[in-house]
């Protein structure tokens, strides 16, 4: 009996040692002979690429996100992940309106520009020829603060504490109605209603580049002064609708809210929605798509022009991305509304924003433009969901070299 059984092992070993040897040889040669499908692979590239971008977006706790790759004046990759509204559940695309927040500082810098080609100012004026009051350092009353520094974040007023900037998201309908004036003065002037000394830097206006949400609620007043428009009245009339940029506005009550990411915070295991609401314009107020948006980067890409249609001369351009105070900044160097980044050795510009329930980026690397938004705010102290974020970004930028 033992015997039958060895001698049926043996032969049952023998006949799969031939199969299996027979299917590794037409294996072998069906690979040599079979040409690579360089679309299939591709797909199955992407595919790869989405499930890491999703993972970390569970790490990061983004409950949404879409993203595109600009190259050759166009969109040449896309996504959106997750859901934008988690109930009841609606899936994101490109035309979904998130809030952007401090891209908004691109924009602004972009209508300031304009308004520099018409020659309404100069970016070395003194502020205080403008205004109805006057503004200064009080450490420094001598020293100058100009619309550069402003623009560049070398006017030497700081950001504060998270309280102060919780005021600016509601301070335009809620405790100044009249915002930005009176609010700036009364904030920023000593003798001020709310006013506060550690808004001002120790260094005078110049010398160091801090990054501060008060340079721009402080544009947003003199905006008002040299044009008699708000902000983004000026916008919608000067560069959304020239950019065929129709779901961007300043105030979300210009949308269905249907169409609108949700703002959520992150808490424990939940995601609490936080109600819409518009933080102070010039700095973090726009709510955009990320189809609009590749029309404004595109522009800015193309030396002021997208589909024909000049926003600001190639020259001016050229001026506002340069580097204002080069090497003040502390990681980061600044133009005239916008931002440069080194990110592992590779040199970004654009602009990056978050506020409570958003968190935005707009980046250029060489000849490819990247955008991705989502809909809750990246905590840096929590080095998890922070050091997710940053894959996510480094995933964006590998990619766009790929293409």
């Amino acid at each position: 009996m033992n015997k039958r059984y060895i001698k049926c092992f043996v032969i049952i070993t023998i006949f799969l040692l031939v199969f299996s040897s027979s299917l590794s040889v037409n294996a072998s040669f069906t690979i040599q002979n079979k040409k690579i499908n360089p679309e299939k692979k591709a797909l199955s590239d992407d595919n790869l690429f989405n499930q890491k971008i999703r993972f970390l977006m569970r790490l990061a706790h983004f409950p949404s996100m879409v993203a595109c790759i600009i190259k050759n004046k166009s969109i040449v990759w896309s996504n959106s992940y997750g859901k934008y509204n988690i109930l009841p559940r609606r899936t994101p695309d490109l035309n979904t309106v998130y809030m952007v927040a401090s891209i908004s500082k691109s924009i602004t810098g972009t209508a300031f520009m304009q308004i520099y080609e018409d020659g309404l100012f100069d970016l070395d004026d003194d502020v205080n020829d403008y205004l109805n009051f006057s503004l200064r350092n009080p450490k420094y009353p001598d020293v100058n603060i100009t619309f550069r520094m402003l623009l560049s974040h070398q006017s030497s007023l700081s950001e504060c504490d998270f309280f102060n900037n919780l005021i600016l998201m509601y301070v335009d309908s809620k405790i100044f109605p009249e915002y930005p004036y009176p609010f700036v003065k009364e904030y920023l002037v000593p003798g001020g209603s709310i006013y506060k000394p550690s808004v001002w830097l120790d260094q005078k206006p110049g010398e160091k580049t801090a990054y501060s949400n008060f340079n721009f609620a402080l544009l947003e007043l003199l905006f008002k002064i040299l044009t008699d428009k708000s902000i983004g009245e000026y916008c919608k009339e000067n560069i959304f609708d020239p950019l065929e940029m129709y779901n961007t506005s300043f105030d979300f009550s210009d949308f269905d809210r249907t169409q609108m990411a949700t703002p959520y915070l992150h808490l424990g295991f939940f995601y609490f929605p936080i109600p819409h609401y518009n933080p102070f314009s010039a700095g973090g107020g726009v709510r955009s798509t990320v189809n609009d948006l590749s029309h404004y980067l595109i522009a800015h890409m193309n030396g002021g022009v997208y589909n024909d249609t000049r926003i600001l001369n190639e020259s001016t351009v050229n001026l506002m991305h340069e580097i204002q105070y080069p090497g003040d900044g502390d990681g980061h160097d600044f133009g005239l509304g916008w931002m440069y980044f080194n990110v592992n050795g590779v040199i970004l510009h654009g602009h990056g924003g978050s506020y409570p329930g958003c968190d935005s980026n707009m980046l250029i690397n060489d000849d490819v433009g990247i955008i991705f938004v989502a809909n809750n705010m990246v905590q840096t102290y929590r080095k998890i969901e922070f050091s997710a974020y940053k894959s996510i970004r480094d995933l964006f930028i590998e990619k766009a070299t790929e293409i």
